[in-house]
């Protein structure tokens, strides 16, 4: 991103030679004798004359007041047999950001200093520049932002403002989700090496609860309020798919999918496990039958996005099938009956979704960040 207060970018540069300027020296003279000076050259090339191609740029508006880091977003108009396209988005002539699109939509996150600024969107195909479309950008300082989120790296930063329900919580990278007090994190989005094969696999920007979803907050919001109670630290656990899908629901969002699940379990790198690559250990996971320990006792268990318990204590629903067949819904992460090795984020297991009964499934919450 660019620092540089109103950056000035040309969307539509001018021809750099009008007709006259290819005559002799003495057609080009002025009346005194005195040749013109030559033509200050464009700083961008002129785009290719392809009616058929055009930039759409839906939002955010011209002028508006927007908050930084901000999402762009519009569709792309362009001859069959010519796509992929690349889009790139310059700011003072530089380039700051660029995506490839393969369809008739586009987004893309942007993040700028507060201050105005001219942003350029030029899409080029086969070599050459088809299109630019210019916009004018008021970046605002944010308001009400905590020291702790103006010091993340621009990446870790969701876009604002937060989704409805959701604030800043008082410990460093977390955000309170109002309808049932789960402190939860900011997952960016981007690839992801899914499951024991590696597939890749994209997955868009998400939050995910830090904990497991616990008895204190499970007794407060949710429909059926007769499964396991005692001490309110312990996550739910003997929870069926249905119920955990409704709870989150009420909690205004949804259970994660597999691949948001493994993004926030194993980091950017895919790594192996939450903490990295190192093999784990007894103070890093709950297992091996050492019964259910309230959220967050082994924090050298933690995610690299701050998530705790991704592996052992309670095994966690989400919102996939099994493999498509319909007949069972995946949990993750092991739990507390079983071995340390069998705890792995990639592995994935399956009970029907109306199973209830089990004392090792539990929940997390999951919301969109956009």
């Amino acid at each position: 991103a660019s620092g540089r207060p109103s950056p000035q970018v040309s969307a539509s540069p001018e021809a750099s030679a009008s007709p006259e300027a290819s005559a002799s020296p003495e057609a080009s003279a002025s009346p005194e004798g005195t040749p013109d000076p030559t033509p200050e050259a464009s700083p961008l090339p002129s785009a290719e004359p392809l009616a058929s191609w055009s930039v759409e740029w839906d939002s955010p508006r011209e002028g508006a007041p927007v908050l930084s880091p901000l999402q762009v977003r519009g569709r792309i108009k362009g001859p069959a047999g010519e796509v992929p396209a690349q889009l790139q988005v310059l700011v003072a002539g530089e380039e700051v950001a660029s995506l490839v699109v393969s369809g008739p939509e586009f987004s893309l996150d942007l993040t700028l200093e507060p201050g105005e600024h001219e942003v350029l969107l030029q899409l080029r195909s086969q070599g050459a520049v088809r299109e630019r479309v210019a916009r004018r950008l008021n970046v605002s300082p944010p308001e009400n932002v905590p020291t702790w989120w103006r010091q993340l790296p621009q990446e870790r930063r969701p876009l604002l403002p937060l989704p409805e329900g959701l604030s800043y919580g008082t410990e460093v990278g977390t955000y309170l989700n109002a309808a049932d007090g789960s402190l939860m994190v900011y997952v960016p989005g981007g690839e992801l090496l899914f499951g024991e094969e590696g597939r890749p696999t994209r997955v868009e920007p998400f939050f995910i609860g830090r904990d497991e979803v616990t008895r204190a907050q499970w007794n407060k919001l949710a429909q059926d309020k007769q499964l396991p109670r005692g001490d309110g630290r312990l996550p739910q656990t003997s929870v069926s798919w249905d119920q955990a899908q409704d709870y989150c629901q009420r909690a205004g969002g949804r259970l994660p999918s597999e691949a948001e699940w493994e993004r926030a379990a194993r980091g950017p790198e895919s790594s192996p496990w939450p903490w990295g690559a190192a093999a784990p250990s007894a103070g890093m996971i709950n297992a091996d039958g050492r019964g259910l320990a309230p959220v967050g006792d082994f924090p050298r268990g933690a995610s690299y996005y701050g998530c705790r318990d991704m592996c052992g204590n309670a095994a966690e629903w989400v919102a996939d099938w099994r493999d498509g067949e319909r007949e069972r819904r995946v949990f993750k992460g092991g739990s507390y009956k079983v071995g340390l090795l069998q705890c792995s984020p990639t592995k994935r297991l399956g009970f029907p979704p109306k199973t209830q009964n089990r004392e090792e499934l539990g929940l997390r919450l999951a919301r969109s960040a956009r």
